[in-house]
């Protein structure tokens, strides 16, 4: 995302859109949003002083990680996560997906399933190297059926903790200092 753009899905202007009528408004009406396509990727339709999407990889986006360069391989290296949830696990999983610079912003370099047949709503990379899973099961509705289950590799590198726990703070120097509060980027 770049700073200072608008990168959220507009629900309100979807809902409208789409359920007007179980609203009480008999005529769809007028949605900028959704008649200028804002949230497709670049087309001579939108207005200019939007930053559109680079890509829309998934119908149902929840839960967003990128890969701390620690503990798990598995395909993950300089890589985003997104969780796609569509109702059911059937339909819906995990996408990976990298990105490289693209003039003055950026475009996706490489996009796959990582991890499908899962109604995962959530992922986050725990401390302990392994990738955090929440899975809501099947529906719209709340329910307490959802379950956390986690990922790891058989034979992981070293954890963040790890990681951390061996780093010389006391004569780091500043550039290392911010190499060691973010994960490591293709350039490093």
């Amino acid at each position: 995302m770049l700073e200072g753009a608008d990168s959220g899905w507009r629900m309100g202007h979807q809902v409208l859109h789409s359920f007007h009528k179980t609203a009480g408004i008999p005529d769809r009406p007028i949605n900028q949003w959704m008649q200028e396509k804002m949230w497709e990727p670049k087309n001579d339709s939108q207005p200019g002083h939007i930053v559109p999407p680079m890509l829309n990889l998934t119908s149902g986006p929840s839960g967003l990680a990128y890969y701390p360069g620690t503990g798990f391989g598995l395909g993950c290296k300089n890589q985003f996560l997104i969780c796609d949830y569509r109702g059911g696990a059937a339909a819906s999983g995990i996408w990976k997906f990298s990105i490289k610079d693209e003039g003055a912003g950026f475009a996706v370099d490489n996009s796959g399933k990582f991890n499908w047949g899962v109604a995962a709503t959530d992922i986050e990379w725990g401390y302990d190297g392994k990738l955090y899973v929440s899975d809501f099961v099947s529906g719209w509705q709340s329910h307490d059926a959802g379950r956390v289950y986690t990922l790891e590799e058989q034979n992981p590198g070293k954890t963040v903790a790890e990681f951390l726990a061996e780093f010389d703070f006391a004569t780091a120097t500043p550039r290392s200092l911010s190499w060691a509060s973010r994960p490591p980027r293709p350039t490093d």
